[in-house]
């Protein structure tokens, strides 16, 4: 299809979008005169104009879908007064009426973390049971510990329109169910994590997860990724 006479694609592209018109399901000029596929490529072209022709904006626009934060932290100053582990609080009343949420808040451990881009994002670490967290204290210390007896570390990066705070419960039935230690992600630009989401925002979470682990004694073999949705991205 042809632009109508009268203007290029760029500058009727603008004008639709300016003047708060769809023009993605108008077409520009009319379905009359375009198909559907046409309709569509013509859409993200005009989309792509608007990011300033940044192919990473646009890609970053329609991959990420960050939910309004579903959670708060807050310093736990009875088991750790040096501030470095916190508590993860809901800020959905509704999500404090299940029993799984509510166990799975009290047993999580948060970390603040930076990542290679400069973000500090919060970790959700949760152990299968509590009597789990005492015994491996001597490993996950970095000190000597029996290498059969560490249980995995199962490092999840949730799916998209979700957080952490919204994993919490799924997060407990893993580690139950599995008997292995959760280390949940959070992105940039997702909960209470700072910066805005992006693919290298992404992979550099990720990333920065994995140090954090190894930081705390967990030998690579034992350390499991796992990805949902689009998790799976790093």
């Amino acid at each position: 299809a042809s632009p109508a006479a009268g203007g290029s694609l760029p500058a009727l592209a603008r004008s639709h979008w300016e003047g708060g018109r769809p023009f993605g399901l108008r077409c520009l000029w009319g379905p009359q005169r375009m198909g559907a596929n046409c309709c569509a490529s013509t859409s993200i072209g005009c989309l792509f104009c608007c990011q300033g022709c940044n192919a990473e904006k646009l890609r970053n626009a329609f991959t990420f879908l960050p939910p309004a934060p579903s959670y708060s932290v807050a310093s736990d100053e009875v088991s750790s007064p040096s501030q470095e582990t916190k508590r993860i609080q809901y800020v959905s009343d509704a999500v404090q009426k299940f029993p799984v949420y509510r166990q799975a808040a009290e047993q999580a451990d948060v970390h603040i973390v930076s990542t290679s881009r400069g973000e500090r994002i919060p970790l959700v670490w949760l152990r299968h049971t509590a009597s789990s967290s005492s015994s491996s204290s001597s490993w996950a210390l970095g000190r000597p510990g029996v290498t059969m007896r560490q249980p995995l570390l199962l490092l999840h990066c949730h799916g998209n329109a979700t957080d952490v705070g919204m994993m919490m419960g799924p997060y407990l039935e893993l580690a139950k169910h599995l008997r292995c230690e959760v280390l949940g992600v959070e992105y940039a630009g997702y909960g209470v994590a700072s910066g805005m989401p992006s693919t290298r925002n992404a992979l550099a979470d990720a990333e920065a997860a994995y140090e954090f682990a190894i930081e705390r004694g967990f030998p690579p073999e034992r350390i499991v990724a796992y990805g949902q949705s689009v998790g799976s991205g790093p």
